[in-house]
């Protein structure tokens, strides 16, 4: 049987750019899906508030709409902030491969942005679906 323990060599260029580009592929995906995830959050969050509001419905109905907009909304800003967290993560690893090759980092500065912002969007959203939770439960 193979031995598959850690070797002690240092990992080769080759390797390195590798594992960079891997990294990368990783980061490309990871972000392609939360922008995505984001997007039918919002649409799904506009068309729930809709429904809320509209005259036609019951209150029952109302009222569990209102509780699963509350609970969407609350997943997504947890998301967002298991995102940023990831992203961070994936830049310190990727700053430590490209100090080893000598080349510039790639800049997650934007991603961190559109995360933390998408983070203020959901944590904004939560309350106010939580508002409207609990104006929908005591009419």
């Amino acid at each position: 049987m193979e031995d598959i323990s850690v070797s002690s060599r240092a990992p080769s260029r080759r390797e390195l750019m590798s594992q960079l580009e891997m990294w990368l592929d990783v980061y490309k995906h990871h972000f392609d899906l939360y922008v995505k995830g984001v997007a039918f959050y919002l649409a799904a969050a506009s068309t729930l508030a809709g429904l809320i509001y509209q005259q036609s419905i019951t209150a029952t109905a109302r009222q569990s709409l209102s509780v699963v907009l509350t609970l969407f909304s609350f997943v997504t800003f947890a998301g967002s902030i298991v995102s940023c967290l990831f992203v961070r993560r994936l830049q310190a690893d990727v700053d430590a491969i490209a100090a080893v090759l000598g080349i510039r980092s790639f800049p997650f500065s934007g991603a961190n942005r559109v995360t933390i912002l998408f983070a203020a969007t959901g944590l904004v959203l939560t309350l106010v679906a939580t508002l409207i939770c609990v104006q929908v439960w005591h009419c």
